[in-house]
């Protein structure tokens, strides 16, 4: 089974629904829950870049 991050469409409806809830959760009163879908989105761009800089480390090697 393909780790989540292949998927960017469900990463991208999972991430607007959270923002979705905790705005309606916190009701803009605690700005700190409106970080949350921030740390989402840079985890999700960091998941995504792991694998294409594994690659590109990869053939580095092979080119020396």
């Amino acid at each position: 089974m393909k780790p989540l991050y292949y998927q960017p469409i469900l990463i991208a409806v999972y991430i607007i629904n959270s923002t979705m809830n905790f705005v309606n959760y916190a009701l803009l009163d605690d700005w700190t829950w409106l970080f949350f879908p921030i740390i989402f989105l840079l985890l999700t761009i960091l998941f995504m870049n792991i694998d294409r800089f594994k690659r590109w480390q990869r053939r580095r090697e092979l080119r020396h």
